[in-house]
């Protein structure tokens, strides 16, 4: 669940530097790098359906659904993949 919630804020961090071209300044450094990839790498749309669909996993966790954690984490893996190998 943390991991979503961390994966949310990077997305949430590459939507703002993609459309109002400035990022999170609350980010570690460590991760500007690949948030700042993923925003140049992934369209728009791209990052807001993705951002949705980890914000389903998260509330579906939230709501105490029995989810087989290794296929979200394999599904969110292969979504950013695709996510960055759009362009």
């Amino acid at each position: 669940n943390q991991i979503l919630f961390w994966l949310q804020n990077w997305l949430t961090t590459s939507i703002k530097i993609q459309t109002a071209k400035q990022g999170d300044h609350q980010v570690y450094e460590a991760n500007k790098r690949i948030i700042a990839f993923t925003a140049k790498q992934a369209s728009a749309e791209g990052l807001f359906e993705f951002y949705g669909k980890v914000q389903r996993y998260n509330l579906s966790l939230n709501k105490h659904q029995n989810l087989n954690p290794q296929l979200i984490l394999e599904d969110i893996l292969i979504g950013w993949h695709n996510l960055i190998e759009q362009n």
